[in-house]
């Protein structure tokens, strides 16, 4: 019965001699791991931006050469947005 006694407090001994290396082992899987996560959410959005600010100036290309098919007048363009608040 000793024997047995004694056995299991060796083997809870060793598991939790284990466990604090194991904790520390898991902490940093996930750092790493939420790290890799952040950096790729990142990527993400700065191809997203990218992207948005081609569409954005592809679209005012577009609306500046129908604004200056629409007026002929260099100063009367330039006006154009101050037009529309009136």
């Amino acid at each position: 019965m000793s024997l047995c006694c004694q056995h299991y407090r060796e083997e809870l001994e060793m598991q939790l001699s284990h466990q604090s290396s194991l904790c520390v082992t898991l902490e940093r899987l996930a750092a790493t791991h939420r790290d890799r996560l952040v950096l790729n959410l990142d990527n993400i959005h700065d191809k997203q931006v990218q992207q948005l600010r081609r569409q954005m100036d592809t679209g005012n290309k577009d609306e500046m050469k129908l604004l200056s098919a629409m007026y002929s007048d260099k100063h009367e363009l330039a006006r154009y947005p101050y037009t529309l608040l009136l």
